[in-house]
């Protein structure tokens, strides 16, 4: 069977791409294989039980911003719900009381400065390199130790990173009261009930194209081949490596890198009265603490990416879980000392080794990579393309997906709607 459509990739991205191409055009054949056994990708809520009460968390997506207005929408479409988060965050370095974060009254006065140096300056640097050549190296580390995302300073463009920070500065963020998992559910389930066909544990490994034929051929590990007018790889820069024809060689798998996160998850026995009383940053290696749920005992009690991750060296698999539960008890009650902390009910770490994308500095623009992502190839393989939050203008957000896959329908859509 030719098929229209093939999408590689049932995340976010490769959800959108198949709903809009319906709803421009009902009579588009649409196949979408995925790697994995469900849809959603790097969106997936945790359900579990904990002395007989239910609990509930995100282990990859976390966040919303209520400037991502696209995802807002499709949330409201699917009739799920949003609660918004209290967005106070504090600082405690180690053998200090907590007290108010200033970093980001000190970070965007900073990125002023930053804002005023030539273009060519802010592609080719970190954040990280600017606030030291601004501050020093002493003053400068001190500060960014403040905030708790390592990548974003340390490994994204200095440009990318100051248009996503200001982005995100007015407004409020919010969680999905329902889980992440339930839109990735709704989403797939209206696909096929407009006829796209998904197929689950299909992994591809080569796609070449028929110049004399004009169609595709997306072949599988399990040596499957399927043929497509049109190819849109809907997946994380670091799965495309391995996916001829991309490469690790190729221009814009090169200027993107993707970097871990690990969420660790704990649920404690009542009284939780020792709990933060908000968000709490840290130098110590917990790094990032997030109260989830007070009265679920409900915790999240490390958040780290990049490099903090180094200090956590295989604990989140499951032969090395006593010594995952020791340490978090270890490095809590070090930085509570005033508090009794009790053992927990419920540890459990969730390393993502492909968390979030970033563009790494080049003398090129991050947005006229992120375009030329939609025809990667286009002499060679017209009509193959790449969507999804690594090329995206908002990387690390699943807006960022969302706004890529609708950046395509739009530049090919005269096309779609010929058929």
């Amino acid at each position: 069977m030719l098929y229209d459509i093939i999408i590689v990739g049932a995340g976010v991205a490769g959800l959108r791409a198949a709903l809009e191409c319906k709803k421009l055009n009902k009579s588009l054949k649409i196949l979408v294989l995925e790697k994995y056994e469900a849809s959603g990708g790097r969106m997936y809520t945790v359900h579990e039980t904990v002395q007989g009460k239910p609990i509930q968390y995100e282990s990859g997506a976390g966040r919303i911003h209520s400037s991502h207005t696209k995802l807002l929408s499709l949330l409201k479409n699917y009739n799920l719900h949003t609660i918004e988060l209290d967005d106070e965050t504090l600082w405690r370095p180690y053998g200090q009381p907590s007290k108010p974060n200033h970093f980001t009254d000190m970070w965007l006065s900073l990125c002023a400065v930053f804002e005023d140096l030539p273009d060519d300056v802010k592609r080719t640097k970190t954040l990280r390199e600017l606030a030291i050549s601004v501050l020093g190296a002493e003053q400068a580390t001190n500060l960014l130790d403040h905030y708790p995302y390592r990548a974003e300073l340390e490994i994204s463009s200095a440009d990318s990173s100051i248009d996503l920070y200001k982005s995100l500065q007015k407004g409020h963020f919010c969680v999905v009261k329902e889980g992440f998992s339930a839109l990735a559910e709704a989403m797939t389930k209206d696909a096929v009930e407009q006829g796209v066909q998904f197929k689950y544990n299909i992994e591809v490994d080569r796609i070449t194209y028929n110049k004399n034929k004009t169609e595709y051929t997306v072949k599988t590990t399990s040596n499957k081949e399927f043929l497509a007018k049109r190819v849109m790889m809907a997946l994380p820069q670091k799965a495309l490596i391995d996916i001829h024809p991309f490469s690790q060689d190729h221009p814009l798998l090169k200027v993107v890198r993707m970097e871990p996160l690990m969420r660790i998850y704990s649920v404690y026995p009542q009284p939780t009265d020792w709990f933060p009383k908000a968000k709490v940053v840290t130098n110590t290696p917990l790094r990032y603490i997030i109260p989830i749920n007070q009265k679920a005992g409900l915790i999240m009690s490390s958040y780290l990416d990049s490099r903090d991750i180094e200090l956590w060296p295989d604990l989140h698999k499951k032969e090395n879980h006593e010594k995952l539960v020791q340490k978090i008890q270890n490095e809590t009650a070090t930085l509570f000392p005033e508090s009794h902390i009790p053992e927990p009910l419920y540890t459990k770490a969730h390393l993502w080794q492909q968390g979030c994308s970033y563009w790494l500095p080049t003398t090129e623009d991050y947005r006229d990579l992120s375009r030329e992502a939609l025809n990667p190839m286009p002499d060679t393989h017209p009509g193959l393309h790449l969507i999804g939050e690594s090329f995206s203008k908002k990387q690390q957000w699943i807006e960022g997906a969302i706004e890529h896959a609708d950046e395509l329908i739009a530049s090919i859509k005269e096309n779609l709607l010929q058929k």
